[in-house]
């Protein structure tokens, strides 16, 4: 009989319970060696948390077990291989389609019966809940912190570095910072920061700019959760030199609200520009203005930024008067007029 031996722990895990690789490993080995099974091979998932079945061991599993390349799986404990009933019913139907049989070094599990059903169900259910309780203990302890104005670790914002546990200002980049603030409060949109900053080799996309803008860390504040379902915290109090004052990062915020609500042409010259689609290479279209001639022109971003593009550059006149004759295709004068 085949055997696929699966082995997994989390960092905090093998310092906290003492679990490792190699133990698990050993223990698992001398069990098949016991059962006089054949070892197809293993399935590790060092570092990996059991929230999910997302962990690269685990979709290798998964996949060979859709080719039927062993016969039985096994694994120290059940925890090891899942920590949610859900997670843990996919599996077993996974199995039962294909055939193949789960051992646990540890546990009496026998999925060929009702009862061993109920009991492997019963053991992954209360590995979620223990699961489930550590991370609330842990997000109560984070969020107390971050109401007390103290990091939650994690790494430095762009425009700081940590010393001795504390955010203290990287003024190579925090000249860029105040730079992006000062571009987006005088007009210029998201695209333009992220272009101005590749030109001093600083790759950020346009979230990532916009998340920047956004966040308190800039003005002195501390800001926790606040890409989750959790309640976002922001301290009150300034916790580490800010990078920009509060009355620059708070214009930003207003200005960012303003163009969420009714968009960047509200606050742009240039209603066209991101709206309208190149019909050659299908980029957006951007607007600038022509000092030499005093008149608002557009050109596809392809072309203005990689010359990857051959569509000519037109004036805003050109557009609008193409733009109307087609709202009004039967009577253009009449609509114009």
């Amino acid at each position: 009989m085949k055997v696929a031996i699966y082995v997994r722990v989390s960092t905090d895990e093998q310092a906290r319970e003492g679990y490792s690789i190699e133990s698990q490993k050993d223990s698992v080995i001398n069990f098949v060696k016991s059962q006089r099974w054949e070892i197809y091979d293993f399935y590790i998932d060092d570092g990996y948390s059991a929230k999910d079945l997302k962990r690269p061991a685990m979709q290798r599993l998964i996949e060979d077990t859709k080719e039927r390349k062993f016969d039985v799986v096994v694994f120290y404990k059940l925890d090891r291989l899942v920590r949610s009933v859900g997670d843990l019913d996919k599996l077993l139907k996974l199995f039962d389609k294909h055939s193949i049989g789960i051992r646990s070094v540890t546990e009496p599990f026998d999925t060929t019966t009702a009862m061993g059903r109920f009991l492997i169900t019963l053991v992954a259910a209360i590995a979620q809940w223990e699961r489930e309780t550590i991370s609330e203990r842990v997000i109560i302890n984070m969020a107390k912190k971050a109401t007390l104005g103290e990091r939650n670790g994690g790494k430095a914002p762009f425009g700081y570095s940590i010393k001795g546990g504390k955010l203290v200002i990287n003024e190579e980049e925090a000249h860029l910072v105040r730079e992006m603030f000062r571009m987006y409060i005088s007009g210029k949109g998201i695209r333009q920061i992220v272009l101005y900053l590749q030109q001093f080799g600083v790759d950020k996309d346009i979230r990532t700019v916009s998340r920047m803008l956004e966040n308190p860390v800039y003005c002195g504040k501390l800001r926790w959760g606040k890409n989750s379902k959790m309640t976002e915290i922001i301290s009150d109090d300034i916790t580490h030199p800010p990078i920009v004052d509060i009355e620059t990062f708070d214009k930003a915020q207003k200005l960012r609200k303003q163009r969420s609500q009714e968009g960047k042409k509200a606050t742009s010259p240039y209603p066209f520009s991101g709206v309208l689609r190149c019909a050659r290479c299908g980029s957006a279209l951007s607007g600038y203005y022509k000092k030499e001639r005093g008149s608002k022109h557009y050109i596809c971003i392809a072309k203005k930024n990689k010359g990857t593009c051959d569509l000519p550059i037109f004036t805003e006149r050109a557009l609008t008067q193409v733009f109307l004759e087609n709202l009004s295709p039967n009577d253009p004068n009449k609509f114009l007029n």
